[in-house]
């Protein structure tokens, strides 16, 4: 029995031993832990969220189908350090700044698994940035829940590396047009993905460079190190100021095409040499060398990065009063021979008789059919060529005054103020300006004289108010509030006239007033838990700051009903407009350091006094802070 039973034992540990022997090993997981994955992120050279920052949920206003909605996502926060401190927002891979930040909802989070259980509330496609950054973070359960949610949403085939490289040859693709980024380490990023085959088909493809250039990965790696090559260039020369074109970051429309001398450096000097910079330009036609600059095509047919050899091109356009009709909607390239003969035709008139005949206004921009099929009827009004009038300052600025004497005769629709700005930046003497933009100020065009008082309020202050007085009176003694009114305000700089002004406009329908609040509480977009400031914001003085925010005061019992959306039957008292308008421009905190905020759903009586009689109090203490 005992033998019996010891065989028994015997057959049945070698068949589990048989089994365990001929069992074939568990595959291995079809996903690298989380680690792996933070240790491969890191590796690429992906960004993440500095420390000390904080998980917050945003919803931001979007609109769809003519409908606004709460778009939900997560993000990071850094905390104000003070009232006036700045909060930083992260999401993805960057800072950045939440649009209609007003209107925005933000919401501390706690980092765990309850939170992102609201539906929509990570982004299916950039889960596994997140998954990496709340790790890092020290946030695993939430990371790992994040991370098994990121795998569902794999294409057939892709493996959670297979991913991460994507992203990673679209996160270094897209950087190589941001201002002041590291072109040699992107290239070398970007030909390390490519040499170890890590780009998921139809992944990673840096943008469009050019329609007639092609999209092909190797072509934009080729170009890429043509950019970054060592310049052989002599500074000062102007083979250099065109190196420099490859720098220039620009998002280009087909009207800002105008605005290269002001918004580039190298165009803005190649422009003061006038025909002297045309012939090495020419050379410089086919340059394809990438910019950081993108061309916005109409339509829906997005936009694509421009070449060295393109803003070349664009720049002799515009240097011959568009003789080449170029477009960059079909990614045009002028051609040489073109511009050769067109040199040699205008050299023969010289130089200056030339362009100082085709500074003032003029329609020769219709000339180029793309032009001519885009404009409206205000762009068909003549208009200066600023490319032309800046290379007529720089060499020949004795011409400047009787150019803009006759565009005070002639061209009382053309604003005159890039004539203003050229003067003012001309070797013209001090007196002589001074006298030119007396004529501006004694125009009958209240548009030419409000240009030359902007000019002369930066070239001396004290004469600039004793001309405005004369003006302004007449205007604050009748019944509009017309815009011609503010700036004059703004120059003359006496708390009279701007209380005159606040009479004025409690006086005017609830329309008027509402505009105004919204002008002026715009002006004040100074949000502390936003990344940034609005460049109008930028610019105002403490001063500036202080009657806008005294003017606003005045209206904090103004029950009148104004419409905000009169097809939806919106209507709202002045008074919790301005509330609203001025709760995210001013420094609202709660005991920790955050933002008041008053959820919608409670927008009833009561939570319409709390929030105006918060926003009455911070605006008082504002008030007194930049008095004393």
């Amino acid at each position: 029995m005992i033998v019996l039973r010891s065989l028994v034992v015997l057959v049945v540990l070698l068949a589990v031993t048989t089994r365990a022997r001929s069992q074939v090993p568990e595959a291995p997981m079809p996903h690298p832990p989380l680690d792996e994955v933070v240790k491969e992120y890191k590796r690429l050279g992906l960004p993440l969220p500095p420390a000390g920052m904080e998980l917050i949920i945003i919803g931001q206003p979007v609109r769809r189908d003519d409908e606004d909605y709460l778009y939900y996502f997560l993000a990071f926060r850094s905390p104000p350090m003070k009232a006036n401190g700045e909060s930083k927002y992260w999401a993805e891979s960057s800072f950045f700044t939440p649009g209609r930040v007003d209107e925005c909802h933000f919401v501390p989070a706690r980092p765990v698994v309850e939170t992102i259980r609201f539906p929509g509330l990570v982004d299916d496609s950039l889960s596994l940035d997140l998954a990496v950054q709340c790790k890092v973070y020290g946030w695993d359960a939430l990371a790992e829940q994040i991370y098994a949610k990121g795998r569902k949403q794999l294409e057939d085939g892709q493996s959670v590396f297979d991913k991460l490289h994507s992203d990673a040859a679209g996160y270094w693709s897209g950087r190589k047009t941001e201002r002041g980024t590291d072109r040699k380490e992107i290239l070398r990023r970007l030909k390390e993905l490519d040499a170890q085959k890590k780009l998921y088909p139809n992944e990673g493809q840096p943008s469009l460079i050019g329609p007639r250039k092609g999209r092909e990965f190797k072509e934009i790696l080729r170009r890429l190190e043509k950019t970054v090559a060592p310049r052989t260039s002599k500074p000062g020369t102007v083979d250099a100021l065109i190196d420099d074109m490859s720098e220039y970051c620009q998002y280009l429309s087909l009207y800002e095409r105008e605005a290269l001398v002001e918004s580039d450096k190298a165009c803005a000097e190649l422009a003061a040499l006038g025909f002297d910079a045309v012939p090495a330009l020419i050379a410089h036609l086919n340059d394809d060398r990438l910019t950081r600059a993108y061309f916005i095509m109409s339509g829906l047919f997005g936009s694509y990065q421009l070449d060295v050899g393109q803003v070349v091109g664009l720049f002799l356009d515009n240097l011959s009063d568009y003789e080449f009709g170029i477009s960059l909607e079909a990614g045009d390239y002028v051609d040489a021979n073109r511009v050769r003969k067109w040199l040699i035709d205008v050299q023969k008139d010289g130089e200056q008789k030339w362009l100082t005949a085709r500074a003032l206004p003029s329609k020769s921009f219709m000339r180029n059919p793309e032009l001519v099929k885009q404009a409206t009827f205000d762009d068909k009004v003549p208009r200066t060529n600023r490319t032309i009038l800046r290379a007529v300052r720089a060499k020949y600025p004795e011409r400047l005054p009787e150019l803009y004497r006759s565009v005070l005769q002639t061209y009382p629709e053309t604003d005159s103020k890039y004539y203003v700005e050229e003067i003012l930046a001309s070797k013209l003497s001090r007196e002589k300006k001074l006298t030119l933009l007396e004529e501006g100020i004694s125009h009958a065009s209240f548009a030419h004289r409000l240009n030359a008082l902007n000019a002369l309020a930066r070239l001396d202050m004290a004469s600039c108010r004793k001309r405005v007085i004369p003006l302004l009176k007449p205007l604050l003694a009748g019944t509009e509030t017309n815009d011609e009114i503010f700036p004059l305000i703004e120059w003359a700089n006496d708390r009279n006239y701007w209380d005159a002004f606040t009479s004025l406009v409690k006086k005017a329908p609830a329309d008027v007033r509402g505009r105004w609040i919204f002008e002026f509480t715009d002006d004040l977009d100074r949000n502390p838990f936003r990344f940034g400031t609005s460049s109008r914001a930028a610019g105002l003085s403490e001063v500036q700051r202080y009657e806008r925010l005294r003017f606003l005061a005045g209206f904090f019992d103004d029950q009148s009903i104004q419409s905000l959306a009169p097809e939806d039957r919106l209507l709202v008292e002045t008074r919790d407009y301005l509330a609203r308008r001025l709760v995210w421009r001013l420094p609202l905190l709660n005991c920790e350091g955050y933002p008041v905020y008053i959820p919608p759903t409670q927008d009833g009586p009561f939570s319409r006094l709390a929030l105006r009689t918060i926003v009455r109090s911070a605006l008082t203490r504002e008030l007194e802070r930049i008095r004393k």
